[in-house]
């Protein structure tokens, strides 16, 4: 059991990374979301952001600060997770 909490653990951890790529390269307004790499990080990163920008508005209009619930909850999982995984709550 520990091995598949341990899996689950990295898949979250490599999400919150996505995320926070996601989050970085928003600031600057000349990405093509459209094309490779870009593509991939905005197919992997936008269903999970998607219902947090219909219930957070930007504030502002121009800063989007829903980013910020799914990294807590995903912190929060990874948190609840970690005891329960083989290495005893210590990941990277």
């Amino acid at each position: 059991m520990s091995a598949i909490v341990d899996i689950v653990i990295i898949i979250l951890q490599a999400l919150q990374l996505v995320l926070f790529i996601r989050i970085i390269l928003s600031w600057f307004p000349g990405i093509n979301w459209s094309a490779g790499f870009f593509r991939m990080l905005d197919d992997i990163t936008e269903p999970i952001l998607l219902p947090f920008r219909k219930i957070i508005p930007p504030i502002g209009g121009m800063l989007d600060i829903s980013p910020i619930v799914p990294l807590i909850l995903i912190n929060f999982l990874i948190s609840f997770l970690a005891p329960m995984g083989s290495s005893g709550g210590y990941y990277f």
